[in-house]
């Protein structure tokens, strides 16, 4: 199998922000550290001295409760859970949203990034163990982004008019997008397989939560993997004491706004908008923000108001009312798991790089954060479309024009870069603009203009060039557009838009084998790999 590997560094796969940070650009304030043997040396011993035993307690048994209620069982999940209990245990998580039958691929890649990390870690410290975990957003409530997938370009959506947190959602609507996935997978014994488990994970009577933990489990069970439902009140009564605290003082606003303020100086875009209450309440079909009005609480949007004394008392009776929002939920997440690194994709490494300062300021171990893989795959005439044209993965990361204009510029018989012509302009203007300093400064206007005027008479030349070539070269365009159409279709990554299971039920368990002997095993950030599928498999 052969696996190509390209530095996202230097890409524009990621924001400028990402690639700042993946360059060491960053000021290092804004995180742990990048990861290493050394860092994961640090943060364990970090978390040694900040994750109580009492916290090892509730959160295993609020795991067995969990498995149990849904007969969810497997020797190395068993394993994980019951190691737990021991302080020289770790966790390495993931995150991500309760899309439908697992959403777009990049759900997969994720899973088998922590799974792969977990790995490399027990391999090298023999004094700890460490296991993967997937963290469920059972408590996310916009289902405009979970209720659809796509398979083979065919988009299938769940019209469904529930409310509140998606987890809360009854499955009992399901029937007909399950037979529709039976009708778009090929008929394989793998494809049965996978139908039947979509069929048992979202049975009626079902919620959205249940359906995801049990078939995420079934996928990824022979790996270890611990799939953690944070809706549940043992979990939240170990983050009840930030939870009051961001409810009487809005702790969080002031560190995430004076990181932001800080990274907008530095000219980069931030991602999120600390609010001055950063928690939402979660009742049966209702995820509401919670607001402050005076002494007193609102619900947003609603006509529910709380006394201090009623919110104090629900806080203490019934935690699991409350919902943290994008700012906290890392926070609880780090409060309820003896967790050493978070891996992500760009947006939420984004976001990351706001809240330490949050972390911070209720003294809870900001976790080393890790950019994951992302991957292509690619036929055999893929590639020997690519070879023939002298193209790259790296060649992929940008606009469709700038793929095919870079081609074009490989393989034509004649020079379409100009930039020798660029820099010998510049260089004579240096010339005549001292001229012009030394004998009258009016005469400066005059030729800057000049400049300008014939730089960009050079830039619409090279335009008008390229856009020549690219009619002569009609071919090579059209083969170039065809590979950058397979890897990103409608416009999109592959990995944020087709669903697993097409893959899956062609390949079989080999399809996730394939995908961690791929992924490096190492301890630093992702890479974006590329990746031959088997003859006779279609991407």
């Amino acid at each position: 199998m052969e696996v190509l590997t390209t530095d996202f560094a230097q890409t524009n796969f990621h924001s400028p922000l990402i690639r700042s940070y993946l360059k060491g650009e960053l000021d290092s304030s804004l995180f742990t550290s990048h990861p290493s043997l050394e860092a994961f040396r640090a943060q364990r011993q970090t978390k040694l001295d900040s994750y109580p035993s009492s916290n090892r307690s509730v959160l295993v048994t609020a795991l067995k409760e969990q498995y149990a209620k849904l007969n969810l069982n497997a020797p190395a999940v068993d394993e994980n859970i019951q190691k737990l209990t021991d302080q020289y245990t770790f966790t390495v998580c993931t995150g991500h949203q309760l899309n439908l039958f697992t959403g777009p691929l990049f759900f997969i890649y994720k899973i088998l990034h922590t799974v792969k990390l977990s790995q490399t870690l027990n391999e090298c410290f023999n004094d700890m163990h460490c296991v993967p975990v997937y963290w469920m957003a059972s408590e996310d409530h916009d289902s405009a982004e979970i209720d659809h997938l796509h398979i083979n370009k065919v988009k299938l959506k769940w019209n469904t008019d529930q409310t509140g947190a998606v987890g809360d959602f009854e499955t009992n609507e399901l029937d007909a997008v399950i037979s529709l996935i039976r009708e778009l997978l090929p008929n394989t014994s793998e494809a049965s397989q996978l139908v039947a488990l979509f069929t048992r994970a979202y049975r009626k009577g079902s919620v959205l939560a249940d359906a995801t933990q049990t078939l995420v489990h079934e996928l990824f069970k022979q790996y270890g993997l611990i799939v953690l439902n944070p809706q549940s009140r043992a979990l939240k009564s170990l983050f009840k004491p930030i939870i009051e605290r961001e409810l009487l003082h809005s702790f969080s606003k002031k560190a995430v706004d004076d990181t932001s303020i800080h990274l907008r100086n530095m000219g980069f875009s931030t991602q999120v908008n600390g609010r001055e209450i950063n928690l939402f309440f979660v009742d049966k079909h209702s995820r509401q923000r919670i607001v402050r009005d005076g002494e007193d609480f609102l619900l947003a949007d609603t006509k529910r108001r709380f006394t201090r004394e009623e919110m104090q008392r629900i806080l203490d009776e019934a935690p699991e009312h409350f919902s943290p929002n994008v700012v906290l939920r890392p926070i609880y997440q780090e409060c309820i798991l003896p967790n050493l690194a978070y891996i992500g994709g760009g947006g939420e490494l984004s976001y990351a790089l706001q809240l330490k300062a949050a972390f911070d300021s209720v003294s809870v171990p900001f976790p080393l954060f890790i950019l994951r893989h992302s991957l292509f795959w690619a036929t055999a005439k893929d590639r020997s479309k690519m070879n023939a044209l002298g193209a790259q993965m790296i060649d992929f990361t940008t606009s469709k024009d700038a793929t095919i204009n870079g081609a074009i510029r490989r393989v034509s018989d004649i020079d379409i870069d100009f930039s020798p012509q660029r820099a010998l302009l510049t260089e004579q203007f240096v010339a005549l603009k001292d001229i012009a300093l030394k004998t009258d400064k009016s005469f400066l206007g005059a030729v800057l203009a000049q400049e300008k005027k014939q730089i960009k008479g050079l830039d619409t030349l090279e335009k008008r060039l390229l856009k020549a070539q690219r009619r002569k070269l009609a071919d090579q365009v059209q083969r170039i557009s065809e590979i950058y159409d397979h890897f990103y279709p409608m416009g999109v990554p592959h990995e944020r838009f087709e669903n697993f299971s097409a893959l899956y039920a062609q390949m079989g368990d080999t399809f996730f084998e394939r995908i961690l002997s791929a992924f490096s095993a190492d301890l630093g950030h992702g890479q974006l790999l590329l990746l031959e599928l088997p003859e006779g498999v279609k991407g």
